[in-house]
């Protein structure tokens, strides 16, 4: 499963064009994950269906999830992210 969430616009770029689609498909995901924030493949509709199918095979979006909150004394609030199970997965770690 290839992570897309995080990718430049040129590493989906290359992506698209290893899968045999037009590099422009890769610049048509960023556009979808980051000025739309559509992190389902089924909502990106200015991707042929068949793209967005092999997509949904082997890719996937993997949204950060709080952890940890921590307020300061002086009332800001830093946040730990995790990327949940798949992290711990890829680590090794339970």
């Amino acid at each position: 499963m290839v992570e897309l969430l995080g990718k430049s616009k040129e590493e989906l770029r290359a992506l698209c064009v290893a899968l045999g689609e037009p590099a422009y498909r890769g610049g048509q995901i960023y556009h979808a994950l980051y000025a739309e924030r559509k992190f389902a493949f089924a909502r990106m509709t200015n991707l042929p269906v068949t793209l967005r199918e092999r997509l949904e095979k082997g890719a996937r979006i993997t949204q950060p999830e709080v952890k940890q909150r921590f307020v300061s004394s002086d009332g800001s609030v830093r946040y730990l992210l995790g990327l949940g199970d798949a992290q711990d997965t890829e680590s090794g770690e339970s």
